[in-house]
């Protein structure tokens, strides 16, 4: 049952609490653009009232998701579970903690010369890197364009699949999105990650931690992949346990 014991989509499985010193985190994870997910987003946010939603997308592509939010359409049909946190909000401010960004960057060179992978490993990484800021330039360039633009659009998986889009019922929606995450479970196991595949999500993981430390004094809720979910929160403790908190971006 849910943490309220009413709806099935929002249970501890999928959320996280992190307190430490002047700042408090809720880390709720999602699995990317579900409708259980949407909602889980949406009644977190609603509920928790955060000084700053915090959201696994790259800086650059907060203005595009803010359009994709402003719309009088709940949720948003565009963006996921990430434009739902931004409509949802009631003067929070709104950031972005994914890579890739300057200190993402410092942070990818500074483990592959500390792991010293292969030269084939090190080729796949940077080229997995610049295809993430070609998807993020791509997302501010469509921002700027506004309703001209469209190629990057998001949209909530409740109309892709027919079955999908009578997923309206909680428990439906509930199980239908524990049914996905095992689907992709048994996908990794079956075809394990590339090793600069797992280097890169290593650090996106480190970046994101070390993004959240930023606030004091401030609530904080951040959506995240689901399986980012427990590194992420594994690390973001490490961090305030140790009070080992290194530069982030501004």
């Amino acid at each position: 049952m849910g943490v309220d014991g009413s709806d099935p989509r929002v249970t501890d499985e999928h959320i996280r609490r992190v307190a430490a010193g002047s700042y408090s985190v809720t880390l709720v994870g999602v699995v990317h653009d579900h409708p259980a997910s949407v909602y889980r987003t949406r009644r977190i946010v609603m509920d928790r009232e955060p000084d700053v939603v915090a959201l696994e997308i790259p800086p650059l592509a907060v203005p595009l998701y803010r359009q994709w939010a402003n719309t009088s359409q709940t949720p948003p049909t565009a963006g996921g579970e990430m434009s739902a946190a931004i409509q949802a909000t009631r003067g929070s401010t709104h950031i972005g903690i994914d890579g890739p960004s300057r200190s993402f960057i410092t942070r990818l060179i500074s483990t592959l010369f500390a792991e010293q992978p292969s030269a084939s490993t090190v080729s796949a990484t940077l080229r997995r890197l610049c295809r993430l800021f070609g998807t993020t330039l791509g997302y501010r360039l469509e921002a700027s364009l506004g309703p001209l633009g469209g190629r990057n659009r998001r949209r909530t998986d409740t109309g892709r699949e027919p079955e999908r889009g009578r997923l309206h019922d909680p428990a439906t929606q509930a199980a239908d999105e524990r049914r996905r995450l095992g689907q992709a479970r048994s996908v990794l196991e079956l075809l394990p990650q590339p090793r600069e595949a797992v280097i890169i999500d290593r650090v996106r993981e480190d970046h994101m931690a070390t993004q959240l430390t930023m606030f004091s004094n401030q609530e904080v809720v951040a959506v995240v992949g689901r399986d980012h979910l427990d590194p992420v929160t594994k690390r973001l403790r490490q961090l305030s346990e140790g009070n080992d908190l290194p530069a982030v971006d501004g």
